[in-house]
């Protein structure tokens, strides 16, 4: 990211600055965030999609994008072509060249509300959504239920080995390998339901 940022010096060793509408933020309430690989950064909030370079905010909301069908970016991610995907309430927008093309229930999402995303190995686009998992693979949805029926997922991730990983409503945690989703027990959860995962860079 460009330009230097002006901030609160702590111990010396790190600078930190808050953003928010008055310095172009569409709105202050952030809900997701993802780099592309020219270094911009992008950010979804409750009021439109927002791209920043470090000094300034360019904003895009359904105003003012044709294709963008919802301004309440809830997941956010980016391929390796350098497109910026997100998931709304209101199905699934991707952003390249200039313009966005949103995938919705008439392209085959069950419910279009999507509140996580990811990019597996081979590039697909995977969402987690309220009536299961979705992937978007050279511009075509396929809709998958890991348990089997239309349940709830929380989030969606991938591995270092680039596999992708599901994580259910009701504490499943499903891996997508050889076209369909075996079940792996979490361990530790008996009394609550994990929100998300991530694994770290020593592959726990």
């Amino acid at each position: 990211l460009a330009g230097k940022a002006e901030g609160v010096d702590i111990d010396g060793a790190f600078s930190i600055r808050t953003w928010q509408t008055e310095d172009g933020l569409p709105q202050n309430s952030v809900l997701s965030m993802t780099q592309t690989p020219d270094g911009f950064l992008w950010l979804g909030t409750a009021a439109g999609l927002a791209r920043f370079d470090g000094m300034q905010f360019t904003s895009f909301t359904t105003a003012n994008s044709p294709g963008l069908d919802n301004d309440r970016i809830f997941a956010l991610t980016s391929d390796k072509t350098g497109a910026v995907w997100a998931g709304t309430e209101r199905g699934i927008s991707r952003f390249s060249e200039g313009k966005f093309k949103s995938y919705t229930k008439k392209d085959g999402l069950v419910n279009e509300f999507i509140m996580s995303l990811c990019v597996d190995g081979e590039g697909a686009v995977w969402g987690a959504g309220l009536a299961g998992v979705y992937r978007i693979k050279n511009g075509r949805v396929t809709g998958f239920q890991p348990t089997g029926q239309a349940e709830w997922a929380r989030d969606v991730s991938t591995d270092q080995s680039g596999r992708l990983w599901a994580l259910m409503d009701k504490g499943g945690m499903y891996l997508y390998h050889n076209g369909q989703f075996e079940r792996h027990e979490l361990n530790g959860f008996e009394t609550s339901v994990p929100q998300g995962f991530y694994q770290d860079s020593k592959g726990d």
